[in-house]
C-alpha cells in the first residue's frame, strides 16, 4: 500500500520497517512490530533484544527503545498507533493497563507459525482498509479492525505471560500501586497523594518510580483506570451522564465531560454514539 495515500495526521500508520517508520517522526506512538523474516534488534530499557521470524514486537513507549538494528531480509509488518487514539477504544477491561506493565518487562511475545500468519492477515487487511476513506463509517470499521486484532493480542499475552511480582523493590512498589487500582480506589481518589500514603512513599518518588518503568507518571495510570471505567459505563446506554460522574465521584456531570473530552478528544455523548 501506498503509505502516501493515508491522511497526515491518521492515528494509524504502516511501515516496512522500525527505521522508516522513524523517519516519519512518529517517535511519541505505541509501535508494534511482526517480524515475517531475517531478523530485528534494539535496546528497551537499557536490555537487547534479539527478534526473528514469527516474533510479534509491542512498545507500548517507543522512545524507551533505541538503537534498533534490521538485518538486510528482514522483512515485517510495523505499525504505529496514537496513545489518544488507543484510549479511545480502551475496553471494558484492566487488561490492557496491566498487559502494558508486563510489556515493559519483555516487550516481545513468541508466536506460533499459525499465529503468526493469522495477525499477518489481520494486519494486511486493517493497513488494506485504511484506504477505503469513502466508508460511511470510516472511522468505526478501522478501530473495530484494530480491536479485533488487539483482542487477540491480549488473548496471546494473557496465556503466555507471567505476572508474578518481580524482587526488584521499585517493581514490587508498582505492582503494589496498581494493586489499589485494581481494587477500585481511583473511583473516589484520582490525586496521586492518596497513593503515596497507602504504599509510605512520597508522591514524587511513586510517579519517577512509574515513569522510569513505562515513561509514563503514576497519573497516567491512575487517568487510564479512571477513562477505562467510564468507557464500560458508557456502553450501558441507559445509564445517564451525571449518574456515572456519581458513581466516579466526580463533582458534576459537566467536570466528567472536561475529564474525558481532554484525554480523549470527544465528549462521552459523542464516543457513546459511536459504540453499536
Amino acid at each position: 500500500m501506498n503509505s502516501a495515500a493515508e491522511p497526515k495526521s491518521f492515528p494509524i500508520v504502516f511501515a516496512k520497517s522500525v527505521s522508516a517508520l522513524l523517519a516519519k517522526g512518529r517517535h511519541g506512538d505505541i509501535v508494534h512490530v511482526l517480524c515475517l523474516n531475517g531478523a530485528l534488534s534494539f535496546l528497551f530499557r537499557e536490555t537487547l533484544y534479539n527478534v526473528g521470524r514469527n516474533d510479534y514486537v509491542i512498545l507500548p513507549n517507543v522512545r524507551l527503545a533505541r538503537s534498533f538494528n534490521e538485518s538486510e531480509d528482514f522483512e515485517g509488518i510495523v505499525m504505529a498507533l496514537e496513545d489518544r487514539f488507543v484510549t479511545a477504544l480502551a475496553l471494558r477491561s484492566n487488561y490492557g493497563v496491566i498487559g502494558h506493565l508486563s510489556l515493559l518487562q519483555n516487550p516481545v511475545m513468541k508466536l506460533s507459525s499459525e499465529i503468526a500468519r493469522q495477525s499477518a492477515d489481520d494486519l494486511k487487511r486493517l493497513q488494506k482498509r485504511l484506504t477505503h476513506r469513502d466508508h460511511y463509517f470510516y472511522e468505526e470499521m478501522i478501530g473495530h479492525l484494530l480491536m479485533a486484532h488487539i483482542l487477540d493480542l491480549y488473548d496471546i499475552h494473557a496465556k503466555s505471560a507471567s505476572m508474578e511480582r518481580l524482587s526488584d523493590r521499585k517493581a514490587d512498589l508498582l505492582n503494589r500501586f496498581i494493586a489499589l487500582l485494581m481494587r477500585g480506589d481511583y473511583r473516589e481518589h484520582r490525586q496521586l497523594d492518596h497513593y503515596a500514603e497507602q504504599l509510605f512513599v512520597n508522591g514524587h518518588y511513586l510517579s519517577e518510580v512509574c515513569r522510569k518503568a513505562s515513561g509514563q507518571g503514576a497519573s497516567y495510570f491512575i487517568e487510564r483506570f479512571v477513562l477505562q471505567d467510564i468507557v464500560r459505563q458508557l456502553y450501558d446506554k441507559k445509564c445517564p451522564i451525571n449518574r456515572i460522574a456519581e458513581k466516579m465521584h466526580f463533582s458534576s456531570a459537566s467536570y466528567l465531560t472536561r475529564f474525558f473530552s481532554d484525554r480523549v478528544g470527544m465528549t462521552p455523548s459523542q464516543f457513546r454514539k459511536r459504540l453499536p
